[in-house]
């Protein structure tokens, strides 16, 4: 009789049974027919269904797998079991019912031991899973043992071919009484093979009556938690006491859902053991004989030992948690290969070392990232990976950038039980800082040697004779000129014997003061030649032995014979004194002058504030206004004629200074001579105004002179030029370019021509005794050298001289606007005004006023310290005048700072030689101003120190590291001021120790020290602190100077500064990087 397995069975139903029966064992089945068509199929482990059955090359395996299992049921064998390519474990059996192989059952996927998790781990990353949901499908893949599955095989099998038979006999309906007896037997046979399974798999298996609450416990249900059979109660409530409460509380819901809707059961849980301790369970259950309302009335289900499985499953999350940890903390790069060298893990550090993303850098070899020449390192280190344990070496990546990357390899290989190569894991070190450190000790070492070559070569081509003597006073060098001086080489003779015929040490021997690192000059008369010399001694430091000393010879004799020539300078120099004595009376002429102008221009501001625009008055107070500008450029003149003004570079309106100069030459000047000018440039250079006005006054005042017995002409031209490479290439001091051209000529006596090289030298003069200093050209020359210009004269006797100055021009001028009311910046803070003059102290109360401040005018500097003592709170800025009966406005200054250290203070002053804008600021003083101040400028600078005040609330504290106590205590009076707190430490080990318990905001350390030198320091700091902000001082190497600051600023050091320290630098610096 032909028929096909699917004729002779009820496909729902089996559908139905091979779900139950699969829920209740937990593994997936199938039964197939010799077509390959699935007749019923349950329980898909997700790990195929939603990877492997996906993926194109995994689908090939399981394929394979499918096929291979087919081909030997084929071949007739009745027990098949294959582990797949994937990692999985199947199994097959045919269904053959009366001799004829009418089907397959199929049983899988499983496993049959634990899984290997780096397998599946390594897996993932070749074919792109998600490690997660990957690893999380492979947990739900049963565990089965051999016997289990072999039970489990044979009671699908057998259970299929019942129901085959079944069928069958419902075609046979001849031979039904015999298929029922066989299937009997062949049930009652499945029956106990499968109690054996249970038994032998180590399951428990439980069948519950739902309605009288009496459950079924299979032997192995008693003995897994230590109990002998039939020992409990055979009811659910013996189930739920064993519970772990914690798991109760979920559990007890699941089965009052499962008895009510009948839902698959499936948990994991804790029961109490006889001896008290708790075991982990896995349960499954299945609900049967469901009423007209769907609620189950029986269940039955398996109970499984998993405590070995949940142990195992902590202790792997618990080392991949150290194990990510470690990966994502450590400052090293961490890089994971499998055993074909491919990239499986690197952490953060790696991939920012070569500027890759982790993406970037997964599933590639290090081969990709070094060049041809490193590659050959790699694949001679890879290589022996099965050989070696540990490996360590330096190589050379390309970051992304196509940079170099110098690394350090520790790299060790990894295996599993059985001593199989699983992979390797290498922690991966940047040294490319310390490879650069190494070369620049290197050519620091290189230019040591390379120094003492030259110093030994410049001593040998001194003509001053030099030695060098040890501790002892025995000499270990002389240079030629020394031997010649003594007259042999006296190397290993003693010193005072050699030179001076002492017998013993030298009475006035400074060998003492040197040796303490003092640098010495001394005179002394050789006894035996009579010729005098200048000794210099200094101190030779050496690290393998005692000091020794370097003496250099200078034969003074001829300076000293210049004595007599020196006492005449002295002469020149006390009538340069006298136009010292001009200057003092010009300051104090200024400062008088000065205050009268404050008044006269603030008043004149206050009035053209308030006065109606375009009215007579307003053009009157107008020419009040310029004429007092007039007069107060006036003031500087006088200054400039006493040299009494400061250097002040800014672009300088030319032809102004020349008119104004020629102005006051005229009332200067013999009536005769007469004087023309011709103006016809109005461009700008950058220059002190002082000093254009001194050039001028000193060429037209030397020219007139050369006229004031006859007469004459005395013309000043000024015009543009363009100078070309023509005429430059002639003077060395020139470039080609636009120039301003300043030409000075007389008719006078002229300069003969042995004389003209001699005009721009100091104190050279032709003029009598008293009648002149001879400095002023040599003072006009070093200025236009200074401004990058040219001067040059042309003169005939008795004919008359050129001067012509050459000036580069910076831009055009533009021309002064007459005074504007114009919105000015205001404010509402209190502030103290203090001027002994008091028509400016109420002045200044005014314009304050009408800018929305509050003012407290006062005239006197007691009164005004007294009143500031007793309110120090009440005002946030004080403005005082510089001169100023009892107390001057620096010392006033200094008072108020004393007691309340935050207040700023302007000073405002006619003319002052006592303080200048420097020394104020040093002492706290927040800006400087010369009298007579614009409203316009007082508004500006008042507000600009308020606001520059609010900014300068900076504070921080700062480790500051240095051997020598001066230098310290000089960093405290420069920044503790600041209001920054200083914390001392005298070498790197302390300091090193400060920073890890006070973790300061900014460390400034020298780099030459004893205990632990500052390139150690900073080295340690940046890499345990990266962030660190360090500042790096130092008066250089000891070997070469410079060469600790270059490498500092390569190790990280945010700026260095050479010793002495320039101090309002480092003071902006410091502010910057504690903003």
């Amino acid at each position: 009789m032909r028929y096909n397995f699917s004729d002779l069975i009820d496909i729902e139903k089996q559908q139905r049974l091979l779900d139950s029966f699969c829920d209740a064992v937990g593994i997936a089945a199938a039964i197939i027919d010799l077509k390959g068509e699935v007749l019923v199929g349950s329980r898909w482990q997700r790990i195929c269904t939603d990877f492997h059955r996906v993926n194109k090359q995994t689908c090939k395996k399981c394929i394979e797998s499918d096929t291979q299992l087919a081909n030997e049921l084929q071949q007739g064998k009745q027990f098949s079991v294959y582990q797949c390519r994937n990692g999985l474990t199947d199994a097959a059996s045919p269904i053959i019912i009366e001799d004829k192989h009418v089907a397959n059952v199929f049983v899988g996927q499983f496993l049959l031991k634990a899984p290997d998790r780096e397998f599946f781990l390594r897996q993932a990353a070749t074919y792109g899973f998600d490690e997660i949901a990957y690893l999380d499908a492979l947990w739900e893949v049963p565990i089965v043992t051999k016997e289990n599955l072999t039970a489990i095989l044979n009671f699908l099998v057998i259970f299929a071919e019942m129901l085959a038979i079944t069928g069958l006999n419902q075609l046979r309906q001849t031979k039904v009484k015999k298929t029922l007896q066989v299937n009997e037997e062949r049930l009652r046979v499945t029956n106990e093979r499968l109690e054996l399974a249970m038994d032998a798999g180590e399951h428990g298996f439980w069948d519950w009556n739902v309605d009288t609450n009496e459950v079924f416990f299979s032997p192995r249900y008693y003995t897994m938690l230590g109990y002998e059979n039939q020992e409990l109660p055979m009811v659910l409530d013996t189930w739920i006491n064993l519970m772990h409460p914690e798991d109760r509380k979920t559990i007890v819901p699941q089965i009052q859902k499962y008895v009510e809707h009948a839902e698959p059961y499936e948990a994991e849980f804790r029961l109490k053991c006889k001896d008290g301790s708790w075991r982990w369970i896995s349960g499954r259950g299945k609900s049967y004989e469901l009423d007209e309302n769907g609620v189950s009335h029986r269940a039955v289900g398996l109970h499984v030992d998993i405590t070995e499985r949940k142990r195992a499953e902590e202790a792997l999350r618990n080392s991949e948690k150290k194990y990510r940890t470690i990966l994502e903390t450590t400052s090293e790069g961490c890089w994971l290969l499998n055993p074909e060298v491919k990239t499986i893990e690197v952490n953060a550090a790696l991939c920012k070392m070569l500027g890759y993303s982790q993406d970037e850098i997964l599933g590639k070899t290090p081969f990709d990232f070094v060049d041809d020449e490193n590659r050959n390192i790699f694949i001679e280190q890879t290589s022996k990976i099965s050989d070696t344990e540990h490996r360590s070496y330096e190589i050379v990546l390309k970051k992304k950038n196509g940079k170099d990357l110098h690394t350090y390899f520790n790299a060790t290989t990894i295996r599993d039980e059985s001593g199989e190569v699983l992979g390797s894991f290498a922690f991966v070190t940047d040294i490319t800082e310390r490879k650069q450190m190494v070369d620049d000790l290197r050519e620091s070492e290189e230019a040591l040697k390379e120094s003492e070559k030259k110093y030994r070569s410049m001593m040998e081509a001194m003509t001053d004779p030099a030695y060098i003597c040890s501790h002892d006073f025995r000499i270990e060098y002389m240079n030629s000129a020394m031997i010649d001086k003594v007259g042999r080489d006296a190397t290993g003779e003693l010193c005072h014997k050699t030179i001076y015929d002492e017998d013993g040490k030298c009475s006035w021997c400074v060998f003492d003061q040197v040796r303490q690192g003092k640098h010495t000059i001394f005179e002394k008369k050789d006894p035996k030649t009579g010729r005098f010399y200048s000794i210099n001694g200094s101190f030779v430091a050496r690290s393998d032995a005692p000091a020794s000393m370097l003496w250099i010879y200078r034969d003074i004799t001829e300076i000293k014979m210049m004595e007599k020539e020196r006492v005449a300078a002295e002469a020149k120099f006390q009538k340069a004194l006298k136009m010292e004595s001009i200057g003092t009376l010009a300051s104090g002429i200024a400062h008088d002058f000065n205050n009268i102008l404050s008044s006269v221009i603030g008043y004149t501001e206050l009035a053209l504030d308030d006065i109606e625009k375009g009215s007579h008055l307003e053009d009157n107070l107008q020419e009040v206004y310029t004429a007092s500008l007039r007069a107060k450029d006036l003031v500087k003149q006088i200054l400039t004629f006493a040299r009494q003004a400061d250097e002040e570079f800014k672009p300088v309106q030319v032809d102004i200074i020349v008119k104004e100069a020629l102005k006051f030459l005229r009332s200067s000047i013999p009536t005769p001579i007469k004087i023309t000018q011709n103006i016809e440039s109005d461009s700008l250079i950058m220059a002190d105004p002082t000093q254009v006005h001194q050039i001028i006054m000193n060429l037209c005042t030397n020219a007139a002179q050369a006229m004031d017995k006859e007469g004459g002409v005395l013309s000043v031209g000024l015009t543009d030029v363009r100078l070309d490479a023509n005429f430059t290439k002639t003077y060395e001091d020139l470039n080609p370019g636009r120039y301003l051209k300043l030409f000075v000529s007389d008719t006078g006596s002229g300069i003969s021509p042995e004389v003209i090289p001699l005009i721009f030298e100091p104190y050279f003069t032709t003029k009598m005794p008293g009648e002149g200093t001879g400095m002023g050209l040599a003072t006009v020359y070093g200025i236009v050298k200074n401004y990058g210009g040219k001067i040059m004269v042309e003169s005939e006797v008795e004919k008359g001289s050129t001067f012509t100055v050459y000036l580069p021009i910076t831009k055009k001028r533009t021309r002064a606007a007459p005074y504007q009311e114009e919105d000015l910046p205001s404010g509402a803070e209190r502030i103290l005004f203090i001027d002994d003059e008091a028509p400016i102290a109420k002045m200044g109360s005014q314009i304050l006023e009408h800018l929305g401040y509050s003012v407290t005018a006062r005239t006197s500097s007691v009164e005004a310290l007294e009143l500031f003592r007793s309110k120090p709170n009440n005002f946030d800025l004080v403005i005082t005048d510089m001169t100023m009966p009892n107390i001057s406005g620096d010392k006033l200054a200094v008072e108020l700072m004393k007691i309340r250290k935050d207040i700023p203070v302007i000073i405002c002053t006619g003319y002052s030689k006592k303080i200048s804008e420097e020394t104020a600021l040093e002492i706290g003083i927040k800006a400087f101003a010369y009298k007579p101040v614009a409203k316009a400028d007082l508004a500006k600078t008042v507000r600009k120190v308020l606001d520059d005040q609010q900014e300068e609330q900076t504070t921080g504290r700062i480790l500051l590291i240095d051997d020598e106590s001066e230098i310290r205590k000089l960093f405290i009076k420069k920044l503790a001021g600041k209001g920054y707190e200083i914390i001392e430490a005298c070498d790197g080990k302390e300091g090193l120790k400060l920073y890890h318990e006070t973790r300061p905001d900014l460390v400034i350390t020298d780099l030459v020290m004893p205990e632990k030198e500052g390139i150690e320091t900073i080295i340690e700091l940046k890499r345990e602190f990266p962030n660190v902000k360090i500042i790096a001082i130092s008066g250089g190497g000891r070997n070469v100077p410079g060469a600790y600051l270059h490498i500092a600023k390569n190790l990280g050091a945010e700026r260095t500064f050479s010793k002495p320290i320039d101090w309002p630098e480092l003071i902006k610096v410091v502010r910057e990087l504690l903003k």
